[in-house]
């Protein structure tokens, strides 16, 4: 297990050093919720690691309603959007997210 953890953690590290080759290293991107609840999210890439920040600063805080995302749902979509924009079949694994780190307000 530990070595297809490694793989998945090598292919994401590629993946995001390639992102930040095209990019400035700095994602953003902004959507509402059913409800007009606005969701932020900004990912920093770090080239020489291999690594990105992604923060959801300026995101609101619980909502009434059904449309919340504790961290481990959060962490479960992001795992999964890396292992699709990897381009060739990693299997779904906690390495993915090791050079991912979450910055989730409270």
């Amino acid at each position: 297990m530990a070595h297809i953890q490694h793989l998945a953690e090598v292919a994401v590290r590629n993946l995001l050093r390639d992102v930040s080759t095209t990019t400035d290293g700095v994602l953003r991107a902004s959507d509402k919720m059913d409800d007009g609840s606005v969701i932020n999210l900004r990912v920093e890439i770090d080239l020489k690691e291999g690594s990105a920040t992604f923060d959801f600063e300026g995101t609101p805080l619980m909502v009434i309603n059904n449309l919340n995302a504790p961290r481990a749902i959060t962490k479960s979509a992001i795992i999964y959007s890396l292992k699709c924009m990897v381009g060739y079949d990693v299997p779904l694994n906690q390495g993915c997210l090791a050079p991912i780190h979450l910055l989730i307000p409270k």
